[in-house]
């Protein structure tokens, strides 16, 4: 819709008051648009509104579960709370879906946070020789 690409525009540019005044609008008439709950969940992150972000990324996904890049982001989001058990879920979904070896490290990353060394230590291992 036009609201979605004037909203999108206005993102681009980080303009960020009318970007979610137009995503709003948006997704009120188009609520099972992933597309629009994407952008919302990008408006919500670049402005540090992780608790938004959460909610339009997760909608995001319900609505279009191979969003992958998103499963990274709510790890993000997790680990920053420090739900770090949370965040390894996500992480563990964004390496088996892209096999992006930064889900393995940062999975890692939550294992230290845990005070893990172990595991934190083996994974590390693993990654650098590249066993996955």
């Amino acid at each position: 819709s036009n609201l979605f690409l004037l909203g999108s525009i206005y993102l681009d540019k980080k303009r960020y008051s009318l970007s979610e005044k137009w995503l709003k609008k948006a997704w009120e008439l188009a609520p099972f648009n992933p597309m629009i709950a994407v952008a919302l969940g990008k408006l919500y992150w670049e402005t540090d509104d992780y608790a938004g972000a959460d909610r339009f990324f997760k909608d995001a996904i319900a609505l279009k579960p191979d969003l992958t890049e998103l499963y990274d982001k709510l790890g993000d989001i997790a680990y920053e709370g420090e739900q770090y058990t949370e965040a390894m879920e996500y992480y563990n979904n964004f390496l088996k879906q892209s096999g992006n070896l930064e889900a393995a490290k940062k999975i890692a990353l939550c294992y230290k946070a845990m005070n893990n060394i172990e595991a934190y230590e083996l994974l590390m291992k693993k990654i650098g020789e590249k066993k996955f």
